[in-house]
């Protein structure tokens, strides 16, 4: 299990029994989520109460597997794209 969930053990109370049954049930919860945040790798913000259970906050979004482009006019692809692009170069073409 990742260190970063040590937190959530400590604050999880301690019940004599009650708290293997807590702990496991976090465990439980918290497994489930990693194996989830490993194959979709996306990033959580996770809280857990005093009896184990685990709420999501925050998803993080899908991460882009392609590059997104977005349209750009012909003038401003000309005026961009060399070193003899001028201010007057945009005014009067």
């Amino acid at each position: 299990m990742n260190p970063l969930y040590a937190p959530l053990y400590a604050h999880v109370m301690v019940l004599f029994w009650l708290w293997l049954w807590l702990w496991l049930w976090l465990w439980w919860q918290l497994r489930a989520i990693e194996r989830w945040r490993q194959q979709t790798g996306r990033g959580l913000l996770i809280a857990a109460d005093a009896y184990g259970n685990v709420q999501i906050r925050w998803v993080e979004d899908a991460p882009d597997r392609a590059i997104v482009r977005a349209p750009v006019s012909d003038l401003l692809a000309r005026a961009l794209s060399g070193p003899d692009a001028t201010f007057a170069h945009l005014l009067w073409g």
